[in-house]
């Protein structure tokens, strides 16, 4: 007679490991992604870029139709490749709607409401950023008011009783196709697809490092790097399940471990006129009613006290 509270006691008391006498290796596939991700890192943050003159010989695996050396790690000049098929597998899509609303914060010395003084900087004004590199525009937010405000506002940094926090609220014109790093989905079963499950545990290793809190010791810090080639590489290359262009990548923010978004959009689509810049169609839209101003020293006082910002 099967007893079910025995069997349920039997399988809780397995460890949580996936186990295959066909599949027992000296490394897993999640640790050589992982192991030619951070080869990737190490040399574009020292300007060197991964080609084919790095190539190794005596491949004796495959995965996501890259082969590699065993022990070796997936090849530096293969990741953003092997990367992709990855997010083509895995699917790490969600669709933003137009009623949902995007929130941007911008910090200066006086209050701002236009869409241009919101919206994106100009080139000439784009810093080098965790998504995108120096002179290279991108829209950055997040889903809620405090988000937008801590991955923006600095209160340890001198002068911010002196500045205004802003925060627009924007709509999207038509929906929008993301890359979702932020909530990916459960890896499947090890058994019914191992490549897939091992790419699904090295998006979410990846993920986490690329939302790492990063010290600016510089205008330009070189823990970006990695983070922008990625950002640039999904930009020109990756393709949603629908065929289309991503419009952006949501990621997890590395100050409350809450949603942000970079979306690949100037001025022009966020319906700013600048002379000489070229019309083109607006993708977000201000709302003139949901733009708040903030006191710069009670917001500064309120964070450091632990409090949310509204």
């Amino acid at each position: 007679m099967f007893d079910e509270s025995l069997a349920k006691d039997i399988v809780d008391g397995l460890p949580d490991v996936a186990w295959s006498r066909k599949w027992i290796e000296d490394r897993d596939l999640t640790s050589e992604l992982s192991s030619g991700w951070w080869a990737y890192c190490a040399m574009v943050k020292e300007g060197i870029r991964p080609d084919e003159r790095t190539r190794v010989s005596g491949s004796d695996s495959e995965a996501f139709g890259i082969s590699y050396r065993s022990g070796d790690g997936i090849p530096p000049e293969r990741t953003l490749e092997a990367l992709s098929a990855i997010l083509d597998r895995a699917l790490p899509t969600r669709t933003i709607k137009p009623e949902v609303t995007i929130f941007r914060a911008r910090v200066e010395d006086h209050p701002l409401t236009t869409p241009a003084e919101l919206g994106p900087p100009e080139p000439g004004w784009a810093p080098s950023n965790r998504m995108t590199a120096e002179g290279i525009v991108a829209f950055y937010g997040a889903f809620d008011h405090e988000t937008a405000i801590v991955e923006t506002f600095q209160p340890e940094c001198e002068g911010t009783e002196n500045q205004v926090v802003t925060v627009g609220s924007w709509k999207p014109r038509r929906e929008l196709q993301l890359v979702d790093l932020a909530r990916l989905r459960c890896a499947p079963s090890f058994f019914t697809d191992r490549d897939l499950y091992h790419g699904v545990r090295f998006l979410e290793e990846f993920a986490e490092d690329i939302a790492k809190p990063v010290e600016r010791e510089g205008p330009k810090p070189v823990e970006y790097i990695p983070s922008q080639k990625v950002t640039e590489h999904i930009r020109r290359v990756h393709r949603c399940p629908n065929g289309s262009s991503p419009d952006g990548i949501c990621y997890r923010s590395s100050k409350n471990g809450k949603d942000a978004v970079v979306l690949f959009i100037g001025r022009a689509e966020c319906g700013v006129d600048d002379a000489g810049a070229g019309k083109r169609e607006a993708v977000l839209e201000l709302d003139p009613g949901g733009v708040v101003h903030l006191d710069g020293r009670a917001l500064a006082a309120s964070l450091r006290s632990g409090a949310h910002p509204a």
